[in-house]
């Protein structure tokens, strides 16, 4: 039996961006900005178009993450997920993932520390 939640976008209602904004809740660390293994890898790390008014976030800026190998994709209301693009079978996200609590920064949490910006 399948699982229909792994499938990307079977509708054709993903909308890739390519400029603004989007907030990932947590701190600044490389941890919260690499993906959970088993968790995050088959959909990409969580982040939201819409600013947190409490908490510890970070903004992202999407315009930075062209030539990164990331894309940022809202795929459901307010709901942004970054993940590696060209990855139909999630084995970029779930090697990125697998660096989450190693030592090594991966090259794709990199580039999200390169896209943080001070809020706006």
């Amino acid at each position: 039996m399948h699982d229909s939640n792994a499938w990307v976008d079977p509708f054709g209602l993903d909308v890739k961006l390519t400029e603004g904004y989007v907030y990932r809740m947590g701190s600044g660390t490389d941890s919260n900005l690499t993906p959970r293994p088993g968790k995050d890898t088959t959909s990409g790390l969580s982040a939201s178009l819409e600013k947190p008014t409490t908490g510890k976030f970070q903004t992202i800026d999407v315009a930075k993450l062209d030539g990164t190998g990331l894309e940022a994709i809202n795929d459901h209301g307010s709901h942004v997920s970054i993940r590696p693009a060209d990855d139909p079978n999630f084995v970029k996200l779930s090697e990125w993932a697998d660096t989450r609590g190693t030592e090594r920064t991966h090259k794709y949490t990199q580039a999200l520390q390169e896209a943080k910006v001070t809020c706006p």
